[in-house]
């Protein structure tokens, strides 16, 4: 599963909303950490992860068909829909536009529900997020007011509203290399360390972007 923020690209099993009798007798924890990833990494179970992962999206309140509240240590982080900040609800926003020009020609009736309500609903909510030197105390969060509820936030933030899978974008995907072997990565690196990237080693440059 590849899940991009709250309007959420995912690509996820096809019926990742329904379990199997097998998967339901699991546990499945409400969030992958670092050691989960590895160990499925560890092994290249990438089958593995996916399926995972998927179980995990079915079970969370991120999946607009389930009913249920995210842990309470999700919430304070930033997850749910009870807190944000103005640039996350801004890359959410950008996300939904692009999708918006995604389904002019391939889905016009998901086209109008993006245009007509999950845009105007972000583009609402953000115009009430104060400056960030008022939101000091919360270190830049913001509490979601009733009017952003009476909007409708809770019915589309941090919520998957687009699923598709690999096989559908591209079914010849597991013949592919996992990263473009068009990519220049030396105009990259260019671009992201400015001017003095050529006298940096791989090495620099990576303790560089982890720093």
């Amino acid at each position: 599963i590849l899940i991009v923020s709250a309007t959420a690209v995912l690509f996820v099993d096809p019926f990742a909303t329904s379990s199997t009798p097998a998967d339901d007798e699991l546990f499945f924890p409400p969030l992958a950490d670092s050691s989960d990833i590895s160990y499925f990494f560890g092994n290249y179970d990438l089958d593995g992860l996916h399926w995972a992962l998927t179980n995990i999206f079915a079970r969370s309140a991120r999946n607009p068909n389930v009913s249920k509240e995210l842990p309470q240590e999700l919430v304070a982080r930033g997850g749910g829909v009870t807190y944000t900040s103005e640039y996350k609800l801004k890359h959410d926003l950008a996300q939904a536009q692009y999708l918006l020009k995604y389904f002019k020609s391939k889905d016009p009736e998901r086209a109008v529900y993006f245009e007509s309500k999950v845009i105007p609903i972000y583009e609402k909510v953000l115009a009430n997020i104060p400056p960030l030197d008022k939101l000091e105390k919360t270190k830049g969060l913001y509490a979601f007011t009733k009017e952003d509820y009476s909007l409708g936030i809770a019915d589309v933030y941090n919520k998957g509203l687009f699923m598709t899978t690999a096989d559908e974008l591209d079914p010849n995907w597991r013949q592919h290399e996992l990263l473009n072997e068009q990519l220049d990565f030396d105009a990259i690196q260019k671009e992201w360390f400015g001017d003095n990237a050529a006298g940096y080693s791989n090495e620099e440059m990576s303790t560089a972007a982890s720093s």
